[in-house]
């Protein structure tokens, strides 16, 4: 491979992961407003895209966490999914 197209030596991954966290992050405060204003037939599955986004990003928190990272440093949102997501 290239040395120019290393993704070790030009950050590919650590910026494809931080991109991809804030993203997911993004995405389920967006699913937890659907949430709140869904349509009763639509309610079930706004519920169910919510809880899912809430599983992932609660488990990137606690994973930034344990590793001694801050979560908003690697692009998480800066509260506890405990809080802005249930």
């Amino acid at each position: 491979m290239p040395q120019d197209l290393d993704p070790l030596k030009n950050n590919v991954f650590e910026n494809y992961l931080r991109d991809l966290i804030r993203l997911i992050g993004e995405n389920a405060l967006a699913a937890k407003r659907e949430e709140v204003v869904a349509a009763a037939e639509d309610k079930l599955f706004a519920s169910g895209k919510a809880f899912g986004y809430y599983e992932v990003v609660s488990l990137m928190y606690l994973q930034a966490i344990a590793f001694g990272l801050e979560p908003s440093s690697i692009g998480l949102p800066d509260t506890d999914p405990d809080r802005s997501l249930s």
